[in-house]
């Protein structure tokens, strides 16, 4: 938007930006007439900030995406006003920021009870996130059996990786057969 103003005694007409120098930055810097702005906080992406008719706006909105919070814990609570939002968008998601992981969960279910299940796989391992109606959460991960190491035989070269772990089965079958050949009859 422009405006006519009235500067020095002249009048400029159309005029939407300023310039003048900041001696304290060595620089020009702009001012914009902000006057036909429209936005509001909402429409705004969360803790964004824009300027609307010369006001400062903080956004609460979700933006694109989705309305979403971050959980920096494996359980805990959330507000009221953050379950509300994220059961009332179906493209809400959490991001879950545990130590320096950081992934983000899709919405996925609401049940009968009100709890909310938000779940995402990465590579081998499945994420998932549940928000009771009493606002609680807790987050956990699951190992995924990964087909190309699942094992038919255990050998003493059974390794960690193998699903079940292999390793794990010889080693207690091991000590088994140990156990009963050292035993006396």
């Amino acid at each position: 938007m422009s405006k006519n103003l009235a500067i020095d005694g002249e009048i400029c007409e159309n005029v939407s930006t300023i310039q003048a120098y900041d001696i304290d930055k060595d620089e020009y810097v702009s001012f914009v007439d902000t006057s036909d702005g429209t936005a509001t906080a909402n429409d705004l992406v969360e803790n964004k900030i824009a300027y609307v008719d010369g006001k400062r706006l903080v956004g609460t909105g979700a933006g694109i995406g989705g309305y979403h919070i971050t959980l920096t814990a494996e359980s805990g609570s959330i507000t009221q006003e953050q379950y509300d939002k994220l059961q009332n968008d179906p493209s809400s998601y959490i991001v879950m920021r545990i130590g320096d992981n950081v992934k983000e969960l899709d919405f996925a279910i609401k049940s009968a009870t009100g709890v909310l299940e938000f779940t995402k796989v990465y590579d081998q391992t499945s994420f998932k996130c549940t928000i009771n109606a009493d606002l609680s959460y807790s987050c956990s991960e699951i190992l995924l059996e990964a087909v190309v190491n699942k094992t038919q035989s255990l050998s003493v070269g059974s390794t960690e990786e193998q699903y079940p772990s292999a390793k794990s089965v010889y080693n207690y079958v091991d000590a088994m057969i140990t156990a009963v050949l050292n035993t006396e009859v």
